[in-house]
């Protein structure tokens, strides 16, 4: 296993708010970022260069996804709603509404005609992409609904909530739910072949009156069987995201505990772990060789790193407003 502990350039201008998400337009030469301090931001990969400011969100923006023309985005908003953007101008397109709580997640279907989200008030939805009619509203997680992926086939949902649950997408039924045992799944990816889930698990329990975690580690799931595979260790406070590289040979997860660490998925051994002092880690996208990777941070901070070196090539430093991220980190330890 390697490490890398490496100096800072000098940073770009970036957000007020911490930055709970981020994704990488498909031909690569930029990246979007939405962040507590409700705006989403679009940037030239290679320049640094901040190419637009997308407002109209009333809260934090949690989560972004991209069409795979890379056209339009979706986001979602701690303030309910769902915004559809044209990118190339930076227009919102349609609000959709519906949910009483925040957005936690948006994902679009491999046939890019359904955005499904899932929100704090427990609830999933399925909307048309092109109208923004709500097609179809699923109940049955006891819990917040973190995050949701979506086989490459598109025949299936998977949801993180108090447990992983497969629900079949024309039916809205669930057809199985993991055993997970006392942990709970925080952020889940699939590979490629729509194999395999991953995901980033802690328990929850209670120490003088008040809710501590532990137990953290990845887990690795047939999605057919819903059997655990392997489970790994190595993170030693919450692991605030997963993500699987494009050619679904590894893992890269981001921590609490100021860690980047990058798996092998098929042996479980980690082969790097990028240490930055004072980074919590919140979300990751990486290119498709793998060897670059964009992460971001509670500190509002978004850096671009060397898969291979774990060299910090660049970095985006925000103007952190402190009021706007203490309620922030009140929603992000109580979701």
């Amino acid at each position: 296993m390697k490490s890398a502990h490496k100096s800072h350039p000098a940073p770009c201008k970036g957000h007020a708010g911490f930055v709970p998400s981020i994704v990488l337009t498909p031909d690569e030469e930029k990246f979007i970022s939405g962040s507590a301090d409700s705006t989403i931001k679009v940037w030239d990969l290679q320049s640094g260069e901040c190419l637009n400011t997308l407002k109209g969100h009333k809260e934090f923006v949690d989560s972004l996804a991209l069409s795979q023309d890379g056209k339009k985005l979706i986001s979602g908003s701690g303030d309910g709603t769902i915004k559809i953007w044209e990118i190339k101008t930076g227009s919102c397109l349609r609000t959709l509404e519906g949910n009483k709580q925040p957005i936690n997640t948006v994902v679009i279907t491999p046939d890019g005609k359904t955005i499904v989200s899932g929100s704090n008030d427990r609830i999933m939805k399925l909307w048309d992409l092109q109208s923004g009619e709500c097609l179809r509203t699923v109940e049955g997680h006891p819990v917040a609904i973190r995050t949701i992926v979506i086989p490459p086939l598109g025949n299936q949902i998977i949801t993180g909530s108090d447990a992983i649950r497969v629900w079949d997408f024309a039916s809205g039924n669930c057809v199985r739910t993991f055993d997970h045992g006392p942990t709970a799944p925080r952020s889940i990816a699939i590979t490629p072949d729509g194999e395999t889930v991953v995901s980033a698990e802690c328990e929850e329990v209670e120490v003088d009156y008040r809710i501590d975690f532990e137990n953290h580690g990845i887990k690795i799931w047939d999605l057919a069987s819903g059997q655990c595979l392997n489970t790994l260790r190595g993170h030693t406070d919450i692991i605030k995201t997963v993500v699987i590289t494009p050619d679904g040979q590894k893992i890269l997860s981001g921590s609490v505990d100021y860690t980047l660490r990058i798996w092998d998925l098929e042996t479980g051994a980690c082969l790097r772990t990028i240490t930055d002092p004072g980074t919590i880690f919140e979300a990751i996208a990486v290119t498709a060789d793998g060897k670059r990777i964009v992460s971001s941070s509670l500190d509002s901070s978004i850096k671009l790193w060397d898969g291979e070196t774990g060299e910090c090539l660049k970095m985006w430093m925000g103007q952190l407003d402190l009021d706007l991220d203490l309620d922030s980190d009140l929603r992000w330890k109580g979701s």
